[in-house]
């Protein structure tokens, strides 16, 4: 949650972003189901806004020309998946954001992003938490 309040979030953007880096942050709106939507109504409370509406988050993790993100899913728990599938879950219709929001830390902390990175890559198989604790 901290790296949400640093990063501003923008319009959502359909198209695939050029010069990722290892650390940025890529966030979703899944919207449609009752679990998406309770964390979507918690997150805006919480930071008391109006909007995005966002239930999903994953990491960049940008090796070269192979992009992979860096998530906790049902029922794999944390993995790395191909970018194309990560934005692929973003649902086509009505009261769905068209696309994602992408936020990086500012250039003097990309260290810092990496460093995240390199501690999320270390608990890749660990089981998905239906609590979120």
């Amino acid at each position: 949650m901290a790296l949400l309040v640093a990063c501003a979030v923008p319009a959502p953007s359909r198209a695939l972003p050029a010069g990722l880096r290892t650390g940025d942050l890529i966030f979703l709106d899944l919207g449609g189901s009752p679990l998406c939507d309770a964390i979507e109504d918690v997150t805006l409370a919480q930071f008391d806004v109006a909007g995005p509406r966002l239930s999903h988050v994953g990491m960049i993790d940008a090796q070269g020309d192979d992009v992979q993100v860096l998530e906790s899913w049902p029922p794999r728990g944390v993995q790395h998946i191909p970018l194309r599938e990560f934005l692929a879950r973003v649902p086509a219709g009505e009261g769905c954001a068209d696309g994602f929001y992408l936020r990086r830390l500012p250039l003097a902390d990309v260290e810092r992003g990496q460093r995240a990175c390199e501690r999320l890559r270390r608990e890749i198989g660990r089981e998905y938490d239906d609590a979120f604790l």
